[in-house]
């Protein structure tokens, strides 16, 4: 992934900020450009109103971070 598909999936989560999938699509997006300042830095401006991670996403989340 190059860094134009990475500015336009953040474009789209700037319009869409407490999609959960969406976020971990950018924080992928971060991880494959070994940026893993970048990619914590989503995970900790995730909005409150989002609510709590999914269970789901929670666990491919520690799966990209720590792999």
């Amino acid at each position: 992934m190059n860094h134009d598909e990475r500015d336009s999936l953040e474009g789209m989560l700037a319009q869409s900020p407490l999609d959960w999938e969406l976020r971990l699509a950018v924080i992928r997006a971060y991880v494959v450009q070994d940026d893993m300042d970048g990619a914590k830095r989503l995970v900790r401006e995730a909005p409150e109103q989002a609510g709590p991670v999914p269970a789901h996403v929670q666990q491919r989340l520690h799966r990209l971070m720590t792999e």
